[in-house]
């Protein structure tokens, strides 16, 4: 597995400096530290580096997937590694007129690994949804234009009218939903943004959403 500079200087990356347009040959010992790396996987979603596993790969979320997943096994997992400290974090919006509601919490300096969040509602409505949970670019860091979205977590590859999550009734009957990422932690590189997207019915009452985040902070 290699790593191309595709820019048109050289530049140095994770203390190797590489030519530009030239590839570096990743050691099976170096994996974890690239893997692990925000300016490498910034640059690799952004282009400014190509991943090369078999072929040069330019879709940057697959890059980014394939050079985690090489990351040697470890006999403790994740959830057992003693390398990360729990945050929290929240936010919450109102409703438009249109019954639109976007909510986003920007990914703190040094990034975090995500373990799960949870949302609700003021008042219960059967029907009313979080349609969308993204990781986006809001403040145009990679110069694709604000907003673009670099990763969905909701399967926008289901029939139309499933894709998303119901609120679900609680005993205060407020609307709540709880996700969590499959496997563990999910790494969200620094300065992109969780966006998350409500929709309500036109008969709901409901009149804002809150969010809540917890993620692990690598120290």
């Amino acid at each position: 597995m290699k790593i191309k500079n595709n820019t048109l200087d050289s530049g140095v990356w994770n203390g190797q400096e590489i030519a530009a347009g030239a590839l570096y040959e990743l050691q099976q010992t170096e994996i974890y530290s690239w893997a692990n790396n925000q300016t490498v996987l910034s640059d690799l979603l952004s282009g400014s580096l190509k991943l090369e596993n078999g072929s040069l790969i330019d879709d940057g979320v697959l890059a980014v997937n394939i050079l985690i997943g090489k990351i040697p096994l470890e006999v403790v997992t994740s959830f057992e590694k003693n390398d990360k400290r729990l945050k929290c974090a929240c936010a919450k919006g109102e409703y438009d007129v249109n019954g639109d509601c976007i909510i986003t919490v920007r990914v703190p300096d040094g990034g975090r690994w995500i373990a799960g969040g949870s949302a609700f509602t003021d008042v219960f409505h059967a029907g009313d949804i979080v349609t969308a949970v993204q990781l986006t670019d809001e403040d145009n860091l990679l110069t694709y234009g604000a907003g673009t979205v670099l990763a969905s977590y909701e399967d926008a590859e289901a029939d139309a009218g499933q894709i998303g999550w119901f609120f679900e009734p609680d005993a205060n009957n407020t609307g709540f939903i709880e996700i969590e990422p499959i496997g563990g932690y999910a790494l969200l590189p620094e300065g992109f943004y969780l966006k998350i997207v409500a929709k309500k019915e036109a008969a709901s009452t409901a009149t804002k959403v809150f969010v809540n985040v917890w993620w692990g902070k690598e120290e």
